[in-house]
């Protein structure tokens, strides 16, 4: 089992992936089906939600239902949970813009 903590303010924070669930599923190679909070068969409802992990001061996804993802005290996961990185850069995930200044830099590079 993993502790996480909910990290607060994320919801305007969008991924070109759509849905951070959809983040979670297209990085992790699962389907989120339930909560992964342990305890908790919640299978509605479902977001990718951000988190920390216990002594890391970085952002990752994880399937949690709306009720896990408004707590504010650590809680555990299920190890299948699978944090995925919600650092673009991490997962490889790159917006066209991105994809169209690093090919224009390359080419003035040239």
């Amino acid at each position: 089992m993993i502790t996480v903590i909910n990290v607060k303010g994320t919801s305007e924070n969008n991924c070109t992936c759509g849905p951070w669930l959809t983040h979670w599923e297209k990085f992790s190679g699962k389907s989120a089906s339930y909560c992964s909070a342990v305890d908790c068969l919640a299978r509605t409802n479902l977001v990718g939600a951000h988190v920390m992990l216990e002594g890391r001061n970085t952002w990752f996804i994880v399937p949690l239902c709306e009720s896990h993802n408004r707590q504010t005290e650590p809680f555990k996961v299920e190890d299948w949970s699978m944090p995925i990185s919600a650092n673009k850069a991490e997962t490889f995930e790159k917006t066209l813009e991105e994809l169209v200044e690093e090919i224009l830099n390359t080419t003035h590079r040239q």
